[in-house]
């Protein structure tokens, strides 16, 4: 009973760290997202800062401007993906946590059974020896 609460508590430490992990994604892809939309801000301040854009310079802007709204589309994909994951995640974390809960539990009223019943017989031991 002991081995398998230890490898419920090596289970629930793993899931744990899995949480952990998947959190640290998460925020990763949402900085990243949040960089990209500063960056299209800045892009769209300088453009509307400068003097008029035409020919080869108005159509890389175009360009990098398409790139970067590219980038923050796969960015809120990814960033949701991701959450979902977490939150995946996370449940399984609950129920490993739970699943040691209830184990302790268990063990807990088996190792209190037990010591019962030992107090019980020796309580019974003394009764005899004293009758005899």
């Amino acid at each position: 009973m002991k081995k398998h609460l230890d490898g419920l508590k090596r289970i629930e430490r793993v899931q744990r760290q899995l949480a952990d992990l998947a959190q640290w994604r998460l925020a990763a892809i949402e900085s990243a997202e949040a960089t990209l939309v500063e960056g299209r801000r800045q892009m769209i301040e300088a453009i509307g800062r400068d003097a008029p854009y035409t020919g080869p310079l108005a159509a890389t802007i175009a360009r990098h401007m398409r790139g970067i709204e590219r980038r923050i589309e796969s960015a809120a994909v990814s960033r949701q993906l991701l959450a979902d994951a977490a939150r995946v995640q996370g449940g399984r974390t609950r129920l490993a946590d739970q699943a040691v809960v209830a184990a302790d539990l268990r063990q807990r009223a088996h190792r209190e059974r037990k010591d019962l019943a030992e107090l019980i017989e020796r309580s019974l031991g003394v009764a005899k020896t004293s009758l005899g």
